[in-house]
């Protein structure tokens, strides 16, 4: 399984405007003990809106910080 790098975002004043979760298709597969219907995965989909404070210009760094980070551990 691949590994994806792990971030940490801090959006100071932001807000979740949207969110929506859906399961993916169920397969029918034959899993060595017989067909067996396993779920796939899902997808989560989360808008966030945020808003600089006061009179602040936006310089394309100030409305999100985000710190790197090592791979997730699967």
């Amino acid at each position: 399984m691949t590994q994806l790098p792990q971030q940490t975002w801090t959006i100071p004043h932001g807000w979740i405007r949207e969110f929506s979760a859906a399961e993916w298709p169920e397969n029918t597969t034959d899993g060595g003990t017989g067909v067996e219907n396993q779920i796939t995965g899902s997808t989560v989909t989360i808008l966030i809106q945020a808003a600089l404070p006061g009179q602040v210009d936006y310089d394309g760094k100030n409305l999100i910080d985000v710190k790197g980070g090592t791979p997730a551990q699967n």
